[in-house]
């Protein structure tokens, strides 16, 4: 802002969050939090460098989540005591009385607050509802899942903000920034590079996929398979037919054919050229299926 006010989300009133829910970013922060307690010396073992980037991270985001829980309590008590005003939709307070209101003032007078001087009865006004919910549920979220899932899931189109490079492994991208992801070997640097209290979603699947409709003969790359395959990823070979019916690809692979879902198969594209050569090739032959071309 011009006045240099801190963005902040109107709904929640919480530092400014893109791509997420309101009721998504304390869940978010506490997963944040947990990586930067166990998850990461998980991951990378125990490493003195890794301890002590974490060191400010925590501090920082268990202030963040002590303030949120301060606010649920907040919501949910005005969503139990208080209404709107029917005309500016101020939050109203009934502390005694008959239902006779004025917004901003006592009914008789007196007890004057910023209102807009409306009557109306508080039967008739809406309830206050909280700008906060923790009725959601996050997916399964381990050091292991992310170290297996999305150890070599390429994330096209996604650079490190910090080493440039094209983003492979788990993608770590701040919430309260409009375009800021960084990769797995530069996350330990967050605490001198960004701001300690931003959150932090980690990516293990791919956002927006190159999988579907490659044509015959593309180099890819197999990842996130499980048992009795899961000797396979990592593995490069050519795709040699697409399977639109079951989403799958027949895959060519050194020691013979393979059936392979679509989920688990990305282009060897090695730039962001390469990438959207692949994409564009891969569109133009799911638009002719779609005709029967």
């Amino acid at each position: 802002c011009m006045c240099g006010w801190n963005q902040f989300c109107s709904q929640c009133r919480q530092p400014y969050h893109y791509r997420v829910p309101c009721g998504v970013v304390q869940l978010l922060r506490e997963r944040w939090l947990t990586w930067l307690e166990t998850g990461r010396l998980e991951y990378h073992g125990f490493i003195e460098k890794v301890q002590k980037a974490s060191q400010k991270h925590r501090e920082a985001l268990h202030r963040e989540v002590a303030r949120h829980k301060q606010l649920e309590q907040d919501e949910n008590w005005k969503e139990a005591h208080c209404r709107l005003c029917p005309k500016c939709h101020r939050v109203v307070e009934k502390m005694s009385g008959c239902d006779s209101m004025v917004c901003g003032s006592d009914y008789h007078g007196g007890n004057e607050q910023a209102g807009c001087g409306h009557s109306f009865a508080w039967a008739n006004a809406l309830r206050y509802q909280k700008r906060v919910d923790r009725n959601i549920v996050l997916p399964e979220f381990a050091a292991e899942v992310i170290r297996f899932r999305g150890a070599h899931v390429k994330h096209f189109f996604v650079s490190c903000a910090v080493c440039g490079s094209g983003v492979k492994g788990p993608r770590f991208r701040c919430i309260h920034c409009e375009n800021f992801d960084v990769c797995i070997n530069c996350e330990v640097r967050l605490g001198e590079l960004h701001p300690k209290d931003h959150v932090f979603e980690i990516l293990v699947d791919a956002v927006d996929p190159i999988n579907e409709d490659l044509p015959c003969d593309t180099k890819v790359e197999l990842f996130g398979l499980g048992e009795p395959l899961e000797h396979l990823n990592g593995l490069e070979a050519k795709t040699l037919r697409y399977l639109p019916e079951i989403k799958a690809y027949d895959i060519d692979l050194p020691l013979g054919q393979a059936l392979v879902p679509a989920a688990h198969v990305q282009p060897t594209a090695a730039s962001v050229y390469e990438a959207q050569e692949v994409l564009e090739v891969a569109l133009a032959q799911q638009e002719a299926r779609k005709y029967n071309l």
